[in-house]
């Protein structure tokens, strides 16, 4: 409250105070990212092209949508939208009008995109499908946040990688499945805040260690016989898994940021 007053203008020697939020914050960050839709899809038809299409919009919203040839072509010219401001109605009323008439970009997709008709916030793309917030990919599958991956599926924010799944935060990485916070390792999986590991299983805070196998030490015969009787087509083994590298997790000391 003492943060209000002291933000609060003052015109003419009089403050004018600014009025307490009726929301919580996490609500009113809900309402502030409303408008980008990063998730969903919805079916549609370009206004101007008339052929079949995906749109970031719900249908009843109601308003003129392109697809991404149309929307950058000469067809239309956006200043004809143009109109002159209403002084005597709110300007948000009148930005949320001009919004709904001109005609809006149904997928954000940027760049030479190949066979990626179902990407949204990405661009120069080939052979992708649902990833989001991503460029520079090639046969990339349900995925937010990737970068110059090659064959990465289900993961986030994963950098120059190629052959992981179900990874988060991990760059330049190749061959992981289940890990999280890794650096500049291949052929592992369920590892954490690992960084120039290869061949490693169940692993936490190593450095640049082989054949390792929580945490421990084993020669490459061992290890391979270790890693070859475990199923991980088997969905009840890899929340065994999971839950025992959060037990390993516990006696590790992470770094405060990332």
């Amino acid at each position: 409250m003492e943060f209000y007053k002291k933000v609060s203008p003052v015109f003419n020697g009089v403050r004018c105070d600014l009025p307490m939020p009726t929301f919580c914050p996490d609500c009113r960050q809900q309402r502030r990212l409303a408008f980008c839709n990063e998730h969903h899809l919805y079916p549609a038809q370009c206004g101007m092209c008339k052929r079949k299409i995906l749109s970031q919009y719900p249908p009843h919203l109601d308003k003129p949508i392109y697809c991404r040839e149309c929307w950058h072509s000469d067809s239309w010219d956006a200043s004809k939208y143009g109109r002159d401001p209403d002084f005597s109605r709110s300007v948000f009323e009148q930005i949320h009008e001009l919004m709904n008439t001109v005609p809006s970009l149904a997928l954000c997709s940027q760049g030479t995109c190949i066979n990626c008709d179902y990407i949204h916030y990405a661009g120069t793309s080939k052979n992708c499908y649902l990833i989001m917030h991503a460029d520079f990919c090639e046969n990339c599958y349900y995925g937010y946040g990737f970068k110059n991956n090659v064959y990465c599926v289900d993961g986030f924010y994963n950098l120059h990688c190629q052959f992981c799944y179900e990874c988060i935060d991990c760059h330049k990485c190749y061959g992981l499945k289940y890990s999280q916070d890794c650096l500049n390792c291949h052929s592992g999986a369920f590892l954490r805040d690992c960084i120039g590991c290869k061949n490693c299983f169940l692993c936490v805070g190593l450095r640049e260690k082989e054949y390792c196998f929580e945490n421990k030490q084993l020669s490459r015969e061992q290890y391979e016989a270790k890693v070859k009787s475990i199923d991980l087509g088997s969905y009840s083994k890899v929340q065994e898994l999971i839950e025992k590298r959060e037990e390993i997790e516990k006696n590790h000391c992470f770094k405060e940021y990332h």
